[in-house]
């Protein structure tokens, strides 16, 4: 089975859990958007949630690459081990090795999907103009 085939699966068969992994993402996203850090990786999600199934992290980025929620990062912080865009793991479980690190495209677009699916955004407190 190709990759294709493989990513249509999982969206049919496990759409809740891959559209979890998904908002986990983008919400891992705009916490070190609103930190000052313009990219995040994977692990940047908490260790508390965990994926219901094998590469379902992997479809959930390339899904949200397609809907132009999320891009590469090329950037190169090498005071902060950002190498053209990876970085190590900062989990101890993943043994350090190098992952791909992603940024959002725009903060009212990942907002638009984590409302669309389900997720409270804390929106800006208006003040009334009296």
């Amino acid at each position: 089975m190709n990759f294709e085939d493989a990513k249509s699966c999982q969206t049919v068969w496990k759409s809740r859990e891959l559209l979890a992994v998904a908002c986990q993402l983008v919400e891992a996203g705009l916490r070190c958007l609103n930190a000052g850090i313009p990219y995040f990786g994977p692990d940047d999600v908490p260790e508390s949630f965990t994926a219901d199934g094998q590469g379902l992290t992997g479809s959930a980025v390339h899904m949200l690459r397609a809907a132009h929620i999320i891009t590469d990062y090329y950037g190169h912080h090498p005071e902060d081990g950002v190498m053209h865009g990876r970085r190590r793991s900062k989990r101890e479980s993943a043994n350090g090795r190098k992952i791909c690190l992603y940024q959002l495209t725009g903060r009212g677009l990942a907002e638009a999907f984590l409302e669309r699916h389900g997720r409270m955004v804390a929106g800006m407190q208006r003040e009334l103009a009296i």
